[in-house]
């Protein structure tokens, strides 16, 4: 037996468009970075990021830096049909962390047939 755990950032009912900024300076040297968040596309499983970080040297001068990363983007019914699929008993548990909003995050767990924890989905 055994459990299978997976905690997608976001699923297609949670998604939403954001954008995080940040960044910290230490004598002459800094650093700035952006994080935003985006879906070009809402008919598609996938969502884009885009990172741009800026760092200042000692001297003054600046360089940057751009990145595009693509996630997948599924719905609660996608990852509990995958995981069935898979030969677990799907389900699903609430996730709760100081550091994001309150239910706005969960697990989705696979549990083995032969997996003899009490079931708690």
């Amino acid at each position: 037996g055994g459990v299978a755990l997976f905690h997608p950032d976001v699923v297609r009912e949670t998604f939403s468009p954001q954008t995080t900024h940040g960044g910290h300076d230490l004598q002459q040297k800094g650093l700035r970075y952006l994080e935003w968040t985006w879906d070009p596309d809402p008919q598609d499983d996938t969502y884009q990021t885009d990172y741009v970080i800026v760092v200042r040297d000692e001297d003054g001068h600046t360089t940057s830096d751009h990145e595009r990363h693509t996630f997948g983007l599924f719905s609660r019914e996608i990852w509990l049909t995958s995981i069935a699929a898979a030969g677990f008993k799907a389900g699903r548990l609430p996730f709760e962390h100081s550091e994001l909003k309150p239910g706005s995050s969960e697990i989705f767990v696979g549990r083995s047939p032969l997996h003899t924890l009490k079931n708690h989905f």
